[in-house]
């Protein structure tokens, strides 16, 4: 289990990047972030639940799952920096 520094430090990555980048597919946040499709999948499913980013469908092929920040996501990123 990471400690609650190197938790922190991968929520925030999240956060800014979607910031900077958002709206993007699961499988680009993962890359961008150095991470994988199921280590990101699980802070997306824990930051949607907590209302800071919002995932929907992508309707054209392949279907992907599209990530953003919502307005809270928003004012917590810049309320941090």
């Amino acid at each position: 289990m990471p400690a609650v520094g190197e938790e922190w430090d991968f929520i925030m990555l999240v956060l800014r990047t979607l910031a900077e980048r958002g709206p993007i597919n699961q499988t680009q946040l993962a890359q961008l972030t150095g991470s994988n499709k199921n280590k990101i999948g699980r802070y997306v499913e824990a930051l949607a639940a907590r209302g800071l980013v919002e995932k929907r469908l992508d309707p054209g092929p392949p279907r992907q799952t599209i990530v953003d920040l919502t307005s809270r996501g928003r004012c917590v990123v810049s309320c941090l920096e």
